[in-house]
């Protein structure tokens, strides 16, 4: 059986990592003294190449960040890899070993329902005896304890369970797992789990566990809260980047050793600048220096990475953004609120919303200023400047009388 080659093993654990869950490493199988037999050293090993190298649970070891599975193979270049099912897909191990018929156990429970088995990921085992692992949606609404025999020769694998990967090596004969031709991610979607096989699945008891169904974890976050006043993206913006957290961690620079600390410390920020609106929180999430291509990853069956990440970030940070009053007395009143117009800029707005049709230089010539300081009022008055003071303040004194005379 001929080696597959590093960068080909490296591009099946990722294409598996990016639409299939999270993965991580197993013992490998290299060649001993006595022909093949597990990394581990144990040459009695009963799991050869198919138990975990890194004594953690598989919740801690297993990820999508392909950067991190780049590091494992510089590591353990001969190692097999496992996907962790139970988020994205569940597994229907089919087996063909020690006389059970374990393809045709499921064809005949599909005849017998009048149903096919629906096209989906497929992945023949390296045994290479027509065994294989077929790769099905997660059911929404609950998850499912892992089955052992539901039909002779078939298994399933549900949350917290594993099955290897393609790239991986069997011991028996050496060959690899690899995806189907034309069953592989990107040319099959996974389809949803045949109601004929859940119902059997669902009929066995469950030798692990004492409840068979059980309802998916509700989150506190799964509930957001209501959203306070909405402010324009670039208003949000502003305040986000004169912040002295979250200025910093928007451009990208990294406040923690921990990605996922600066992750949830803008999604606080987030959060609290853009008043609980998730869909405005989010867009700007995405246009933050510390996107990565994790944010889309599927975590929790249910959320991406972000939606998850923001969703705790709202939970936890229940107040929302109110813009202080100005504090710094005008230097020209002594208001808080800020400068009053001059005499000179109040009389060049009255006497333009009362003839709006004066050029600056009849505005100017009339009120004796220069005309580049009547343009500078009304661009301020085109900008949304002076737009609580009165309409006019002419029409109601004599001097309406003596402007028309001056005109005409």
């Amino acid at each position: 059986m001929p080696l597959m080659s590093p960068e080909e093993r490296l591009n099946l654990v990722l294409l598996a990592q990016k639409h299939l869950g999270p993965v991580f490493p197993l013992w490998g199988v290299v060649e001993g003294p006595n022909g093949l037999q597990c990394e581990c050293g144990d040459e009695k090993c009963v799991s050869a190449g198919k138990h975990p190298r890194i004594k953690r649970k598989l919740a801690k070891q297993a990820t999508y960040d392909p950067e991190r599975v780049k590091t494992w193979f510089l590591k353990y270049p001969q190692s097999n890899y496992a996907v962790r099912t139970g988020e994205t897909a569940v597994v229907v191990d089919v087996d063909m070993k020690d006389g059970k018929d374990g393809l045709g156990s499921p064809a005949r429970l599909a005849a017998d329902s009048r149903r096919t088995i629906p096209a989906t990921v497929t992945v023949p085992t390296g045994r290479n005896d027509g065994s294989i692992h077929l790769y099905f949606a997660m059911p929404e609404a609950f998850s499912l304890c892992a089955r052992t025999e539901f039909l002779p020769g078939v298994d399933m694998k549900g949350p917290s369970q594993y099955v290897v990967a393609p790239g991986s090596r069997h011991i028996a004969g050496g060959g690899y797992y690899r995806f189907h031709p034309g069953r592989g991610p990107g040319a099959q979607q996974l389809a949803a789990l045949p109601d004929f096989l859940l119902r059997q699945i669902l009929a066995v008891p469950d030798k692990t566990s004492a409840a068979c169904v059980h309802e998916k974890k509700v989150y506190p976050w799964d509930v957001l809260p209501s959203p306070g006043d909405r402010r324009p993206d670039a208003v949000v913006l502003g305040a986000l980047k004169h912040d002295r957290l979250a200025g910093p961690l928007y451009r990208g620079r990294r406040l923690y050793i921990n990605a996922s600390k600066n992750d949830m410390a803008l999604a606080g920020k987030l959060a609290f600048y853009c008043s609980h609106h998730f869909d405005q929180a989010m867009a700007l999430f995405f246009k933050s220096a510390l996107y990565r291509e994790k944010f889309n990853k599927m975590v929790n069956g249910n959320y991406t990475y972000a939606e998850w990440t923001l969703r705790k970030a709202f939970y936890n940070h229940k107040a929302n953004w109110i813009r202080s009053p100005r504090k710094r007395r005008s230097r020209a009143t002594g208001a808080k609120r800020g400068r009053k117009p001059s005499d000179i800029t109040q009389a060049v707005l009255d006497l333009h919303r009362s003839f709006p049709d004066w050029t600056p230089s009849q505005v100017a010539s009339w009120l004796q200023i220069r005309p580049e300081r009547v343009r500078r009022v009304l661009h301020g008055l085109r900008n949304g400047r002076y737009r609580d003071l009165s309409v006019t303040q002419l029409g109601a004194t004599n001097t309406q009388k003596d402007i028309e005379e001056f005109i005409f």
